[in-house]
Formats: C-alpha cells, structure tokens, sequence
C-alpha cells in the first residue's frame, strides 16, 4: 500500500494587502506531490505574521483567535489523512 501524506503551509501574501492594511492568510496544502491553495477565511496585517511558525504573532486575543482557527484547519487535514 502506498503511502499517502498531507502537508499544510500557512503564508501572507504582502503583494494583497487590502486598503485597511489586512491581508488574507492562506494555506496551501500538499497531497502526494499535489498542491492546492486556498484562502483561510481570516486576515491579518502581515508584520502580525511569523512566517517561520505560520502563525500569528503574540497574544492578543485577535492573535490567538487567529492561532486557534489555524489550528483547527490542520486537526481537520489531519484527520483527512487518518481516514
């Protein structure tokens, strides 16, 4: 049986800032060589972004409710590939 795997990389896109200084955050995900991208729903202003951790910075409650919906979307792809 081949093995399959799921990979998911959370980037801002500084090219897309927004007129209110907010740019969306997106995810890409890698399936076995296969990438899709799409947008995560949520914006952020990119120098609020570690792209190193693919996560909002500090500890805001904006940053954190930001973390957690991330988060969320990885359970979820996980989840996915356990399937």
């Amino acid at each position: 049986m081949e093995r399959q795997t799921i990979a998911a990389n959370f980037w801002v896109a500084p090219s897309k800032v927004r007129r209110n200084g907010l740019a969306p955050i997106n995810v890409t995900i890698t399936r076995n060589g296969q990438r899709a991208s799409f947008s995560t729903g949520r914006m952020i202003r990119p120098d609020n972004w570690d792209s190193k951790r693919q996560r909002a910075k500090g500890k805001s409650e904006e940053a954190t409710a930001i973390n957690t919906h991330l988060q969320q979307i990885s359970i979820q792809l996980q989840q996915k590939e356990d399937d």
